[in-house]
């Protein structure tokens, strides 16, 4: 079929556009477009931010797992209703560390029946029985906490 005159189609490579570019060349027009470094800067902030985080992690835990002063119940023995000997095990992690640990018997209900106390320090000694009164019968003893103090 031959089409002459003004209705005839014009056929150039030059005329024809892409849709997706069109809709790509609208889409920025109503949106605008991506700034390059936007996106960059966000990783290199996000990745600041989380190698942080985890330094202070790992500092946390490395500062809490090695205590100045720390203690346990090895043993204890009820000597009376109103009296308690335990025998606690003490770790001083150097010469100049001291502290004070909180001793604490509790009763079959549960309830704290007597606490106690008690200063640590390199001199203390592996192992030391410190005695506790109590207010009733206790059938268990616990450290409850371990404070450093300026020796």
């Amino acid at each position: 079929m031959l089409f002459v005159g003004p209705s005839a189609p014009h056929r150039s490579l030059a005329l024809v556009e892409d849709p997706d570019a069109a809709r790509t060349a609208m889409l920025e027009r109503r949106y605008g477009t991506r700034r390059p470094g936007r996106r960059l800067a966000f990783i290199v902030v996000t990745v600041l931010l989380a190698g942080a985080a985890l330094g202070w992690l790992v500092w946390a835990a490395i500062v809490h797992a090695n205590p100045a002063v720390d203690a346990d119940v090895a043993s204890f023995d009820v000597k009376s209703v109103h009296r308690v000997d335990a025998t606690v095990q003490v770790r001083v992690r150097d010469r100049g560390s001291a502290g004070t640990c909180l001793l604490r018997a509790s009763a079959q209900d549960h309830s704290v029946v007597g606490e106690h106390r008690f200063r640590v320090d390199s001199s203390t000694g592996p192992e030391t029985t410190v005695r506790m009164r109590t207010e009733r019968r206790a059938v268990t003893v616990e450290v409850v906490d371990c404070t450093p103090v300026d020796g």
